[in-house]
């Protein structure tokens, strides 16, 4: 499967040229004897020198860098022949094969995959594997390499190898790395040895191997791993593995994991046999793996998505597709900038591609928070040449802007139609007559009604309604409809539609309406509901149809603290001329994807590095920002201006949010003080919505700000759960972790210097803000009265899957 690599400030050629396309899954085309298995390939420096080779003509079940086992209870998972005891190799018909199941996790760092280990028909094992790329210097980069393997059988089962079998020195089995053979052998090191035969079954903290022009180094990333002997080879062929079954077979209880291996593989110069020592780069360039760059939780790899193809808070979306492309759109509220940009091309893969909106207007409104205020359920729509998307501000109006291209320049909002509770805005321009229309509903919580969708006559440009408008459809005369919003507009078949949901948003239904004239009368149908699935309330979303013809449609689902993640459903038209959306009315889980050419997986950036000082464009502030929150500089990593913050005035400081994952994660965060006269500056992370968090600083919820360095759970009622201080507010240099598992608990630990420690807080559950998910965020604040007081420098932000916890903390040691 040819993929992207993970970016973290490359030139994108030197990008390109490293990674190739590694990431494969070949079950479907290699030889059973080969053992097919997913692998890397081709790995290379940043010059481009591969450093991995596949299928050599000396062991053609040699496939690049992954993991394979040559005993798994009898099976061969290595390839080629089998060695027997008292009979040696043996060609024997006992193959496996390893099945992509699908990733769990993909990010710009690399990704987390499930692999099933099957041999005649029977699941053995399964894998779950972990891969992601770190930066070391401008010259190395670094693999980070974690697997564990989960007896899958309801019985005894062990892993062997040649050596537990009556082959001495061949104990390989595991991980293993397959490097390119040349004219002359690669030299081969550890701290203490010199040469293939000494480091040959040794056990050390690393081992080198040193080829023309290019270096690699394995290290164990665990005490555990650094126990495990290393299996060389460097005259025959060059290749390092791990071996698992060194002098024993290991047994593996019945849906028990076994030992989880990791290797830290990196390219630096060596100090030499016997010196030890940190390794320095030794000229030619840093080797690393062009690993998938993103893949989204949806997309599963064998020509199906699992739902949500979103998994993050993307309110109300609306997609709209233009020859090959599809974009999508969805709320913002009360976040600059706002109106997000979403880019793809078989509507399961998506990237964030930018903002539509620089700033709220009116900007006064929008100098201090207001978090479900702001941009609510925007729709996109192409006419004329031009980018459109209007959206309602419940306490402002129905405001549109427009753009030549999808990237901008797009024009300043225009209010066109002002006035309270005008929500969810929807325009068409017909083209069988020429008009334009505009339908929006109503927010109760300003105007006073609800459950009513509203038309216009529209000038063709946008800027005007012709009319006073009508009620086109009044919930209130339907019997069971209740609470109908999200009108999304649009002509078929000599029909006006207006798809819109009802029922709340938590647990109602999608609905169809029709009508021959667009100011009605209309019939309705609900096209989507629960059913028997776990999908509730599917809300909200937009129609789009593919160049080939095929129906698709987009919906939101509410999930609490992880917010409204997004649906794709297949939609086709039925015999009676109404849309049958997912399975005859029921949202999927699991289904193919849209007849369009393949795509590379990706999802929504999370992680940044923060590159020239910038932030990426997955960061919003929680107002529109000023001058001066942040600070200009050479070097990498965003730096914030601590501000104080007053309570009752709610003023605006420098805090910018991300999108969390809708799944257990960990969460790391490195800043450091970067300057300031005061100890007392508080650099921090908050968490969005009703619970906010406070990790060293003052954070978003209500109520006085804490000491210096106390870490604070705001409680989801206005009330103060605790506050126990945690590391000293002096640190200049900190890292800083919240692990969110099942259900949003959140526990946060920070490490000053000596390892991660519980900071004191709390264990606590995010909850959403009304209709806004909670959020991840940065914040920078001084104490009150003493501004100005330096700035914080936050130099790494991660998110990722909760299996990584453990292993990219150890590796990085």
């Amino acid at each position: 499967m040819p993929a992207a690599p993970p970016t973290r400030r490359l030139p994108p050629p030197a990008l390109r040229r490293a990674a190739g396309g590694a990431l494969r899954h070949p079950a479907a085309y290699l030889d059973r004897a080969l053992a097919p298995r997913p692998y890397l390939h081709p790995v290379t420096t940043l010059s481009g020198t591969p450093v991995t080779e596949l299928a050599p003509d000396d062991h053609p079940h040699h496939l690049g860098a992954g993991v394979a086992v040559p005993d798994v209870a009898g099976r061969n998972f290595w390839g080629g022949r089998t060695f027997v005891r008292d009979q040696g190799p043996t060609e024997l018909d006992n193959h496996g094969v390893q099945h992509h199941r699908g990733f769990k996790l993909c990010d710009p760092d690399g990704f987390v995959e499930d692999i099933d280990w099957t041999a005649d028909g029977e699941v053995l094992l399964r894998e779950r594997r972990t891969v992601a790329a770190v930066e070391l210097s401008t010259s190395a980069w670094a693999l980070d390499f974690t697997f564990s393997l989960t007896n899958a059988t309801g019985g005894e089962l062990s892993l062997g190898s040649p050596a537990t079998n009556g082959r001495p020195g061949a104990a390989y089995g595991g991980f293993f790395w397959r490097a390119p053979k040349a004219d002359a052998p690669p030299r081969v090191f550890t701290p203490e040895a010199e040469g293939e035969e000494a480091a040959h079954a040794a056990r050390a903290d690393w081992l080198a191997l040193a080829g023309d022009g290019w270096t690699l180094v394995f290290a164990g990333a665990t005490a555990q791993t650094r126990r495990d002997p290393w299996f060389v080879r460097a005259a025959a062929y060059p290749g390092v593995g791990s071996s698992l079954a060194a002098r024993d077979r290991v047994p593996i209880a019945p849906r028990r994991r076994a030992r989880t291996p990791r290797r830290h593989r990196r390219r630096r110069r060596h100090p030499g046999p016997g010196r030890g020592g940190d390794l320095d780069p030794q000229g030619g360039d840093g080797v690393r793996a062009g690993v998938a760059g993103a893949c989204d939780l949806g997309d599963l790899g064998d020509g199906t998505y699992r739902n949500p193809v979103l998994a993050a808070d993307w309110s109300d979306p609306d997609v709209l597709r233009v020859g090959d492309d599809f974009y999508l759109t969805a709320s913002s509220f009360g976040r600059s900038p706002g109106l997000p940009l979403l880019h793809s091309g078989d509507l399961v893969n998506w990237t964030l591609i930018g903002h539509a909106l620089d700033r709220l207007e009116p900007a006064e409104a929008f100098a201090v928070p207001r978090h479900d205020c702001g941009v609510w359920a925007p729709s996109l729509r192409h006419h004329d040449g031009r980018y459109w998307i209007f959206w309602g501000d419940p306490d402002h109006g129905v405001y549109q802007i427009n753009a030549p291209r999808i990237r901008g320049p797009w024009t300043r909002p225009h209010l066109l139609k002002p006035g309270k509770g005008l929500i969810d805005p929807c325009p068409l321009w017909d083209e069988e007559s020429g008009a334009a229309y505009l339908v929006h509903a109503w927010a109760k919580s300003r105007s006073g009604v609800k459950n009513l969708i509203t038309g216009h006559r529209m000038t063709p440009d946008g800027r005007e309604l012709l009319d006073e408008g009508r009620v086109l459809i009044d919930g209130d005369r339907l019997p069971g409809w209740f609470t109908i919003e999200g009108p999304k507009l649009y002509r078929h078949d000599g029909w006006f539609w207006i798809f819109a949901p009802a029922g709340g948003v938590a647990t109602g239904w999608q609905g169809a309406f029709r009508s021959r004239a667009f100011h009605g009368p209309y019939e309705e149908r609900v096209v989507l509901q629960q059913g028997g699935t776990d999908v509730n309330g599917p809300h909200q979303g937009g129609w789009v149809r593919t160049a080939a013809g095929e129906d698709w449609f987009l919906h939101f689902q509410q999930r609490g603290a992880y917010g409204r993640v997004v649906h794709l459903q297949p939609m086709r038209w039925g015999a009676d001329g109404w849309p049958v959306l997912g399975d005859d009315g029921a949202p999927v889980d699991v289904h193919r994807k849209p007849d369009l050419p393949p795509q590379p997986p990706s999802a929504p950036a999370t992680n940044d590095d923060f590159p020239g000082g910038r932030h990426g464009p997955q960061w919003q502030w929680a107002a529109n920002p000023r001058t001066g929150w942040t600070t200009s500089h050479a070097g990498d990593g965003l730096r914030l201006t601590c501000r104080t913050h007053h309570a009752r005035r709610r003023p605006a400081r420098p805090a910018a949010h991300a999108h969390p994952a809708a799944a257990p994660a960990a969460v790391f965060r490195r800043r450091r003080a970067a300057s300031g006269r005061r100890s007392a500056a508080r650099r921090g992370r908050v968490g969005g919505a009703r619970r906010r968090v406070r990790v060293g600083g003052s954070g978003a919820g209500r109520g006085r700000g804490g000491p210096p360095g106390a870490p604070v759970r705001r409680s989801g009622r206005g009330g103060r759960a605790g506050r126990r201080a945690a590391a000293p507010g002096t640190a200049r240099h900190a890292r800083q972790r919240v692990e969110i598992t099942e259900g949003a608990r959140c526990r946060f630990h920070a490490d000053t210097g000596d390892g991660y420690r519980p900071t004191g807080a709390p264990e606590f559950t995010a909850t959403p803000w009304r209709w806004v998910g909670a959020l991840l965020g940065l914040f920078a604040a001084a104490p009150a009265g003493e501004e100005p007081t330096g700035t914080a420098l936050f130099t790494q932000f991660r998110i990722t899957h909760r299996t990584l916890t453990t292993p990219r903390e150890e590796s990085r040691r």
